[in-house]
């Protein structure tokens, strides 16, 4: 099977905060972590601070593990934040807004046997990231693991088709995801959810939304008062697509 092709060139990524850093001894600092959590964000500081934070309690539970924000060039000091609060992660900042898709950029860079993508705006329940990998570890058809989604009212977030995951939480074989060529950075956002999916089983790979695996996804505005990821003509490049 040919590699997916993605047709948006590479989001330039700012030299000046790109550099990857460490914290010292400590789980965040594995040289080979098991697993990689990335989340992108934009203009959420407050958000992606409190998600940063809620991280932190699974340094029990998660032996090895990194962090890695992709940051689409927010104005709102959110990569000053980081750099200052949480000197173990991995700061990657673009000079560009490609929206959820910029997790690729995460992917591309990501050290651990298995990715777990993340918004700025959700975490897992304690116990889930452990469940999610003794399921990769008896099923090694598995590729990607999908959480159960709760929302602050109560309700539940779920794709529209089964299997398929939402982009808030979900746990990917990272050598799965490099081999059907990660996700589509054309699509900015929603689309790639469905599109990775599809991509997935027409290479032989099992999907699955895991009813003991959850996610706390809090749907935070975007702290500018403009709408999440919404493209501006500046965030553009070529042909018109972010």
């Amino acid at each position: 099977m040919s590699r997916h092709k993605s047709h948006l060139s590479p989001p330039e990524v700012d030299p000046s905060a790109a550099a990857a850093r460490t914290g010292g001894h400590n789980i965040w600092a594995a040289d080979r972590p098991t697993v990689s959590f990335v989340l992108a964000t934009y203009n959420r500081c407050e958000a992606a601070r409190l998600t940063l934070e809620s991280l932190q309690s699974l340094r029990m539970e998660v032996q090895g593990a990194e962090i890695i924000v992709v940051d689409n060039g927010s104005r709102d000091g959110t990569a000053e934040m980081v750099r200052r609060s949480f000197p173990h992660v991995r700061l990657l900042v673009l000079r560009r807004n490609i929206g959820s898709c910029a997790k690729a950029v995460g992917v591309d860079r990501a050290r651990g046997e298995y990715v777990v993508f993340l918004d700025d705006d959700s975490h897992p329940r304690a116990g889930s990231v452990a469940r999610m990998l003794e399921h990769f570890r008896a099923n090694p058809r598995l590729a990607q693991a999908g959480y159960t989604v709760h929302l602050p009212d109560g309700r539940l977030e779920g794709g529209a088709l089964p299997g398929v995951y939402v982009g808030c939480g979900v746990g990917f074989r990272r050598d799965a995801l490099r081999a059907v060529g990660n996700l589509d950075r054309t699509l900015f956002m929603q689309a790639e959810e469905y599109d990775l999916s599809f991509r997935l089983v027409r290479a032989g790979y099992g999907i699955a939304v895991l009813d003991d695996l959850h996610v706390e996804h809090m749907k935070t505005p975007c702290e500018t008062g403009k709408p999440l990821y919404k493209p501006s003509e500046e965030d553009c490049t070529g042909k018109g697509v972010c």
